[in-house]
Formats: C-alpha cells, sequence, structure tokens
C-alpha cells in the first residue's frame, strides 16, 4: 500500500505532509501540462529505492496503490514492453495503454490508480474497495484524486468516496465490475471447494519481499488466516494480537499462536491509553461511524507497536468474512434465510465504508499494509452466489459452511467459538469506557459540517474530535452508521445481540 495524490487538468503540488504515513520509504512527484501525479512509497514488493509515478514517454504516468498478484503473468503478456522496476503495479501502465479501462477487470489485486497520457486520464479503484480513494471536482471542472480526504483541502471542495469497481476518464464513469451481491443460487455448498479458494487467496498475499505477519484476534476468521499462512512459509511467522488485560481474545489468540508456532507478540493496552488515541484515531480513519472508531482504536495501537517494534512492513488479516458469511450475531435474528442472503450482500458491497476503511487506515497510520484474502474476487464470486440456506445461521451456528471447511485444520475450540466483534474481543471494558467518556464529553460538533444529525453521544463526540482533527473549510461529510438488522437494540456491539454469550 502506498499514497496517491492526482491534480487533473492544472498543476499544483502534492502537500506531502498529509500523506507520507502511507508511504514513508520513498516519493515521487511528476508535472505534466495538464496533469500533476505524486506518490508516496511503502516498499512491499521490489526494491525500496524505486519510485513512482511509474513514466513512459514525455507525457504518459501511472500513480497507483495497491497490489496485483498476477504481475507475473501480465508482464509476461505485455513483452516487450520495457519495464524499469520490479513492482508489482507498473504492469498496470502497459494494460491501460494497450486496452485503456476494458483491461482494468484482467487484474487480480486491489488498487487505487490515475492514469494519465497526454490530455487524457484514468481514474479507477478495485472491485471491493479494500484500497481508499477520494475525488473532487472544483468549479472549473479540474479533478483532484488522494488516497486520503485529507489530502484534498480547501474551499468550496466537496470530498466524495471513489465508487469501488468503477472508473472515471473524466467525461464518463464506467462500472467496470459487478459484484454477484444477490443469492442467485449458482454455487453449490461444498466446504472443499471454500478451503480450496481461501487457501489460494492466502497464498496470494504472501506475495512480499519484506517481513510480513498476521494478525491474531483468536476468532474464527484471523485463525484461519494466520494457520494458513503459517504453514505456507518458510520461516517463522510474527503474530500479533491486542486486548485489555484479561480480554476474551487475548486468550484464544495465545492458545491459537502456541499450536501454530508463531512468533507471538501480545500487546495490552489500557482504557487510557485507547481514549487517549481518540483523537489521532479520528484522524487516521476519517470516518465519524462509531463502531469503526470503536473497533480502529485497538487496532491503530496494535499498528502502532508493530511499527516501534519490529520489522514487519504487511499484515494478513481476516476482514470481511462476516459481511460475505453471515457471520453477525444479529444474523440469527434473519426471518428468512433469502433475507440473510440480501443483507450479507448489502454488508459486503458497504465494506469500502466500514471495515476496508478500518483495516486499510489503522494500519497505514503507522506505515503498516494489511491485506485481507477473505476479500479476494475467486472467494467472494463463489460465497456471494450461495444460496442463503448455505450461509445464514445453523442450529445456532454462524458461518457453518467455513468452520466445517477448516475443522481439523485449525484449533477446535476456536473453530466452534461464538462470533466475537473484534471491539468487543479486546475487552469488554473497551466499548464501556468510550460511553461514559461520551456521557461526559462537555462539547458538541459545532461546524454544518456533517450531512445529518448524530445518533448518540458517542457520535457527537467523535463528530467534535473530527472537526477538530481533519483540515477541512467548507465541505460535507456523510454521517456512516454500521446497525445490525433486526435485532431491537440498534447498538452496533455484538453484546447487543440477545444471542451472544458471555466470553468472560
Amino acid at each position: 500500500m502506498c499514497g496517491i495524490y492526482a491534480h487533473l487538468r492544472k498543476s499544483k503540488p502534492l502537500p506531502p505532509q498529509f500523506l507520507h504515513h502511507r508511504g514513508p520509504d520513498n516519493h515521487g512527484m511528476v508535472a505534466f501540462p495538464d496533469a500533476v501525479l505524486a506518490h508516496t512509497r511503502l516498499a512491499i514488493v521490489g526494491d525500496a529505492t524505486e519510485s513512482q509515478p511509474f513514466l513512459a514517454g514525455d507525457n504518459e504516468a501511472l500513480t497507483i496503490n495497491g497490489e496485483i498478484y498476477n504481475h507475473a503473468l501480465l508482464r509476461q503478456e505485455a513483452a516487450p514492453y520495457p519495464f524499469h522496476t520490479r513492482s508489482d503495479c507498473e504492469v498496470v501502465l502497459p494494460l491501460l495503454r494497450d486496452g485503456g479501462i476494458a483491461n482494468i477487470a484482467r487484474l487480480d489485486g486491489v488498487f487505487a490508480f490515475v492514469y494519465a497520457k497526454d490530455n487524457r486520464f484514468i481514474v479507477a479503484r478495485d472491485a471491493i474497495g479494500v484500497v481508499p480513494l477520494y475525488f473532487c471536482v472544483l468549479p472549473e471542472g479540474d479533478v483532484l484524486v488522494a488516497s486520503e480526504r485529507k489530502a484534498i483541502t480547501g474551499k468550496d471542495r466537496s470530498v466524495q468516496i471513489f465508487p469501488p469497481g468503477h472508473a472515471f476518464d473524466g467525461k464518463r464513469w464506467t462500472r467496470w465490475y459487478r459484484a454477484p451481491l444477490a443469492p442467485f443460487r449458482a454455487s453449490t455448498p461444498d466446504k472443499d471447494v471454500l478451503r480450496a479458494l481461501l487457501v489460494s487467496a492466502i497464498k496470494k498475499r504472501t506475495m512480499a519481499d519484506v517481513e510480513y505477519g498476521v494478525l491474531l484476534s483468536g476468532g474464527l476468521d484471523s485463525t484461519i488466516v494466520a494457520t494458513v499462512a503459517s504453514s505456507l512459509s518458510k520461516t517463522r511467522l510474527k503474530s500479533f494480537s491486542i486486548g485489555l488485560k484479561g480480554s476474551p481474545d487475548l486468550d484464544h489468540a495465545r492458545r491459537v499462536a502456541k499450536a501454530i508456532g508463531t512468533d507471538h507478540h501480545e500487546v495490552h493496552f489500557t482504557l487510557e491509553e485507547g481514549l487517549a488515541a481518540l483523537p489521532h484515531v479520528v484522524r487516521s480513519i476519517e470516518t465519524v461511524d462509531v463502531t469503526t472508531i470503536r473497533a480502529s482504536t485497538p487496532m491503530w495501537l496494535l499498528a502502532q507497536y508493530i511499527r516501534k517494534h519490529t520489522d514487519v512492513k504487511m499484515v494478513l488479516s481476516g476482514e470481511g468474512a462476516d459481511e460475505a458469511l453471515c457471520g453477525y450475531l444479529y444474523f440469527h435474528e434473519s426471518p428468512t434465510p433469502e433475507a440473510a442472503a440480501l443483507e450479507s450482500a448489502a454488508k459486503v458491497e458497504a465494506l469500502h465504508r466500514f471495515d476496508c476503511q478500518r483495516a486499510n487506515k489503522s494500519m497505514m497510520a503507522h506505515g503498516i499494509e494489511c491485506r485481507v484474502p477473505f476479500l479476494d474476487l475467486d472467494v467472494l464470486n463463489y460465497v456471494m452466489r450461495l444460496p442463503g440456506a448455505a450461509k445464514a445461521p445453523i442450529r445456532g451456528i454462524e458461518k457453518h459452511l467455513l468452520r466445517r471447511a477448516f475443522e481439523g485444520v485449525i484449533d477446535d475450540g476456536v473453530c466452534w467459538r461464538q462470533k466475537e466483534q473484534f471491539s468487543d474481543g479486546v475487552g469488554y471494558g473497551w466499548i464501556d469506557a468510550m460511553k461514559a467518556l461520551a456521557d461526559a464529553y462537555p462539547v458538541q460538533p459545532t461546524q454544518n459540517l456533517f450531512q445529518e444529525a448524530p445518533v448518540s453521544k458517542e457520535q457527537a463526540m467523535i463528530m467534535h474530535m473530527f472537526e477538530k482533527a481533519l483540515p477541512f473549510e467548507c465541505s460535507t461529510v456523510p454521517c456512516d452508521n454500521w446497525t445490525p438488522s433486526w435485532q431491537k437494540n440498534k447498538d452496533p456491539s455484538g453484546r447487543a445481540s440477545n444471542v451472544h454469550e458471555k466470553s468472560v
């Protein structure tokens, strides 16, 4: 992962202080008469001295943030194109030169990029929105594009989320990928197929020329990723977990790490440290969604630890499984399996605003890349076509197909452990402390910055922190709210579900 910035049609330099955390290894910028492209690099594949934007000719360039897993094959097909780096991302340049937007679907990976040639450009984002991207169209027609909202500052700039699976050439939008976000019943439930697809997805994401590790919460999804990644690695992997002392996740993560033989790092944080980090987390994640900030805070603190105490620059994580496979506890309340499948589709479609944003920005705030194998397109294209009955909870157990796929492969106690949301699993006192702080918080949001009113005291507190932390002048921000369907208590904590069984 890296940071990108582009000003198309006019020359304007990048404010580097806003994106340096995304690419501490190197940076570069190129200015054409009609465009400025800039890049901050976190070197994962290739030489750390190599920089972007990638150039071809006098007036053609590409700046890209992402990972292209099939780059070796695409390089062969692009011969005799003269590649200048070993980066997996450089292959996008000849692909766009030869086929334009039509060739984007050939990329197996996650990405956000700007390609400029002469007076034309293409901006595009990966299918699910694993990699963040924002844009703004100025009154005079100029287009600003950046990896984070905070890099597009100034008056009269209405910053918007660039939609996943889309491309834009300045004149028209093209939806280059349309996910199977409805239960078409085209896939047959098969635990062996699911296991094979996930193993392949995890293997792809071990592509790196630097040391990498795994985030291990001790839940089902992260345990699958850690177990498979450890079995594929030729060296002893580092694993990382975080929580308040005595939290549910720490004990389970410790047990899994011992079973698979990782070099395990157990990080403890205090309530005071978590609350003190909140303004920094809000600035990093750029959202006012309550559940995202709750979960991002311990993840942000864990990334800080990884950066300070290890050489790990990339981690694998388990995001996306609960959305795609009906894993949240509120799915137990679904009136029908079909309703569960439709809700799953809606949650996958919204991932770029919630869990993808949390995973990417929490880690990249400290220069750590986070890869998410459950959001591999081969995996998603299979599980999103499963009938609702194959994904809805069965006999009180969520993600039954996934558990059966890895039964006997992962620790048995974790394999059948009830879902525990990350912000709960780090210790129940964490959410309680955030609520208590919000109850006593003395200041309400004051600017006319948000599109809606806060839904709770907790969100009002986060909104005020957002106003103080981010340099906006005249832009409105959507008030995203991740909410569970069907259950009466709309608090996003998993403990709000009436099927939740207390773990401590």
